[in-house]
């Protein structure tokens, strides 16, 4: 992506505005930076995930942008739920369940009536 800003802080203004979920100023800072010289053009890389709210900021700004490739957008991530509050993130797994078996004495129904 390539853009002009004459005020490069108006960019980190304009995506703090944004209000990113886990996203913090720092985050920002690194990965989209204040260059030492506005007028200079730039090239920022940056995550897929802050693609759009950075060209949507630059659009709000009237600031040029070249961006002639569009990045992939991430593949949401598998989550296995273990006990409600342990998990396991993976792009691919497998789990093995025990054969289960069941007694008829386990079981013992109350008579009706009762």
């Amino acid at each position: 992506m390539l853009s002009r800003i004459h005020e490069p802080r108006a960019l980190l203004d304009g995506l703090a505005a944004l209000k990113l979920r886990n996203v913090s100023s720092n985050d920002l800072l690194l990965h989209v930076g204040l260059p030492a010289s506005p007028s200079t053009p730039r090239a920022p890389t940056i995550p897929a995930q802050l693609f759009d709210p950075v060209v949507s900021v630059f659009r709000s700004l009237n600031v040029p942008v070249f961006a002639p490739n569009l990045p992939r957008r991430p593949i949401p991530a598998v989550v296995f739920l273990i006990d409600e509050e342990d998990y396991i993130i993976a792009d691919d797994f497998e789990v093995d369940v025990p054969e289960f078996q069941h007694e008829d004495e386990w079981f013992q129904p109350e008579p009706s009536g009762k």
